[in-house]
């Protein structure tokens, strides 16, 4: 019990978790099937989880991929202005979700399932050098 009490308490709402993500913290394959089974946690696609009753947004899931995946996806364009703050300078429209990445990182299936293409827009591009020290801006998403 103590287990599952410290994952509430440390899950970050809006996020998902992964499987390799739970396992480094002490949480096997078998604890996470347990946790289902007794409606702790919920599938949000293949070795990915949420809590019950959570509602994932496309920040959390970029979050994990980040975090946990060690991903090189960044939000970029429209989607990074208003992040920082300044999405009232930019024309009120669709709301697009711009994510750059490295070529050969698709997002996993779980991503691209739970958010259609009509509300993400990911490109793959040699876009930044991973050699050079990029004066890119973290957000912190509720930490």
């Amino acid at each position: 019990m103590k287990k599952i009490n410290n994952l509430i308490k440390t899950w970050p709402r809006g996020t998902i978790m992964t499987l390799g993500h739970l396992k480094k913290s002490g949480i096997n394959r078998e604890l996470v099937k347990r946790y289902k089974n007794s409606g702790w946690i919920e599938s949000f696609g293949r070795e990915a989880y949420k809590l019950s009753g959570d509602t994932i947004t496309w920040e959390g899931a970029l979050y994990a991929l980040q975090s946990q995946l060690q991903f090189t996806v960044r939000a970029g364009g429209r989607t990074a202005l208003e992040l920082k703050g300044f999405g009232h300078f930019i024309n009120a429209g669709t709301r697009m979700i711009f994510l750059f990445g490295v070529p050969g990182q698709p997002l996993p299936k779980w991503f691209r399932n739970q958010f259609t293409s009509d509300h993400y827009l990911y490109k793959m591009v040699h876009l930044f050098s991973t050699d050079l020290e990029l004066p890119l801006s973290d957000f912190s998403y509720r930490e």
